[in-house]
């Protein structure tokens, strides 16, 4: 009897120990947010103001923002202990007084490690990732309007058969100049900050 007593006592204790619940796992949200370096890759204002124009109309198109929007989407990490971590976000849309098109910006995390920059107009959009700042379609310089750039980042999306926004984009006053394959072409004249 001692001995199968000796032998229940330690299966005991081990099944205790078994069922409890894994104490590595934690409930909770964690959250991530923009850092300063991608923050500046926006370089507008709540009351920011851009001056276009359409090359192919001539006409002037001033384009005022609405205000940056911010919130938070979710990331859940599937795996032994899945975690939510928030991930911040932040957009800013401009609105042509004339026409009513948008011009729209998006700064988010799209992973714990990576976040983006999407920039749309109409129906056409492009996305670029903050990693690809500064490769190798950074021009040194480009005039347009008679005003010369410094660095500017030349991002085109170029998918066979799919409508593609080209966009110059430079740090410190955002987008100089989109073009869309169906002809259209916006070039900064003014930036109002």
């Amino acid at each position: 009897m001692k001995q199968k007593l000796l032998l229940i006592i330690p299966l005991l204790l081990l099944l205790f120990k078994a069922c409890k619940p894994d104490e590595k796992c934690v409930d909770g949200n964690s959250y991530k947010y923009i850092d300063e370096y991608d923050y500046s890759k926006i370089p507008y204002k709540d009351n920011s103001v851009l001056t276009f124009i359409d090359k192919k109309t001539k006409d002037t198109l001033i384009f005022t923002s609405q205000g940056f929007q911010y919130g938070f989407g979710k990331y859940v990490a599937q795996g032994e202990c899945p975690q939510t971590t928030n991930l911040e976000y932040r957009s800013l849309t401009f609105i042509n007084n004339k026409n009513k098109d948008e011009l729209f910006l998006e700064n988010k995390y799209v992973s714990l490690t990576s976040s983006r920059i999407g920039i749309s107009y109409k129906n056409f959009s492009k996305n670029f990732y903050a990693s690809e700042i500064r490769k190798p379609f950074t021009l040194d310089s480009l005039i347009i309007q008679g005003v010369k750039y410094i660095d500017v980042e030349y991002l085109k999306d170029a998918l066979p058969n799919t409508p593609f926004l080209s966009i110059y984009y430079n740090l410190n006053y955002g987008i100089l100049k989109l073009e869309t394959n169906a002809g259209d072409t916006l070039e900064l004249i003014k930036l109002e900050l």
